[in-house]
């Protein structure tokens, strides 16, 4: 093609030349930046999908603050139901204090020494908030009495737990009938020491 007859098509054909490059560079630069177009596509779907989540979250949030208050008030109730480690006497007189209401005799309390290993730190039950009192209590009275004396641990005010009961033919008979003698362990939650 000469010089004049490219001449005459752009005279000719002016929009049309101007379009086919226009196009071509368009194809070159599709070309060029699809990667970039792709990777800000997936970008732009993670921005997306973060936000529904923090939106999520906002709505979870709502009466956060009054959901903190109960259980603040549930951690003082439980608190105002624990021994307190270094009131021993008191801990023990607290046991005594059952014998006429359960119709039972309390031969022996015994506070043990340290807590069980499995609610030690890095126990399989390990206590983060507070800490447990082990006593070991020897209880003379009928069958009958004894579990209803069980039962009142369960449902006094410290939080209390019975484990390891034993039974033995007791020396002491009482009024009503045979007296059997009870040895059991107590696990009462305490504040931290």
């Amino acid at each position: 093609m000469s010089d004049k007859t490219f001449r005459s098509v752009v005279m000719r054909y002016p929009v049309a030349l101007v379009c086919v490059g226009l196009i071509a560079v368009f194809v070159v630069v599709f070309f060029l930046h699809r990667d970039v177009v792709e990777a800000l596509s997936a970008q732009e779907q993670d921005k997306e999908a973060r936000i529904r989540v923090i939106e999520g979250n906002v709505n979870e949030a709502k009466g956060l603050e009054s959901d903190v208050e109960k259980l603040e008030s549930l951690v003082q109730r439980v608190d105002g139901r624990l021994f307190q480690p270094e009131a021993r006497s008191e801990n023990k007189d607290s046991f005594y204090s059952f014998e006429d209401e359960f119709d039972v005799l309390i031969a022996d309390v015994r506070q043990l020494p340290g807590e069980p290993a499995a609610l030690k730190k890095g126990g399989v039950h390990e206590l983060k908030l507070h800490s447990v009192i082990v006593y070991e209590l020897v209880v003379n009275a009928e069958y009958a009495d004894v579990l209803r004396f069980i039962d009142g641990l369960y449902r006094a005010k410290p939080i209390m737990r019975v484990s390891d009961f034993k039974i033995s033919q007791s020396r002491v008979s009482g009024a009503q009938g045979e007296s059997l003698t009870f040895a059991f362990r107590v696990y009462v939650m305490s504040a931290k020491g």
